[in-house]
């Protein structure tokens, strides 16, 4: 290394640098994939086990098809429903029931309207009382209507469930 000048040396320090850290960087990019595996495989897993469907319009719904299988006449069933704005912009949501037995809430609230942040959790609770409805099987349909600046879209919530008389 004689006749080479301290300019010379301190350019092959800082080309060895620069390629440490291209290399740390790489190092860094090849965890970056099985995190995202591990990310939505743990999303898919949940969806799997907890019967999660993701409703592909403006609000994500998560729980938005839900079973709640036989139940007695008079019960009051409720489902908890977690809704997710995925746009940078809040969106404003209404809910519309088919029937009076149907009460949609937060926090205990009756809720009939909801203003959701951009990239928000909201979670509402619809509570269904089967004392006045028929033993047989019903769906019950909530309407989530979504404003967005001049549009608005409808997005159900579905409930089923098979009612039988508690008297048997």
């Amino acid at each position: 290394m004689e006749g080479t000048t301290q300019s010379e040396v301190a350019m092959r320090k800082s080309i060895a640098l620069m390629n440490d850290a291209v290399i740390v960087v790489s190092e860094r990019r090849k965890y970056l994939l099985p995190l995202v595996l591990i990310v939505t495989g743990s999303i898919w897993l949940s969806a799997l086990v907890f019967q999660w469907t993701i409703s592909p319009g403006v609000v994500w719904v998560l729980g938005g098809d839900y079973d709640f299988g036989k139940v007695p006449q008079g019960k009051i069933i409720e489902h908890r429903v977690r809704l997710f704005n995925p746009h940078t912009y809040p969106i404003h949501l209404q809910f519309e029931t088919g029937c009076g037995c149907t009460v949609i809430s937060k926090d205990g609230a009756d809720l009939l309207g909801l203003r959701l942040e951009p990239f928000s959790w909201h979670t509402i609770s619809i509570r269904i009382e089967t004392a006045g409805l028929e033993p047989r099987q019903h769906l019950q349909v909530v309407w989530i209507k979504v404003r967005e600046s001049d549009k608005i879209y409808l997005q159900p919530i579905w409930l089923r469930f098979s009612l039988y008389s508690s008297g048997r």
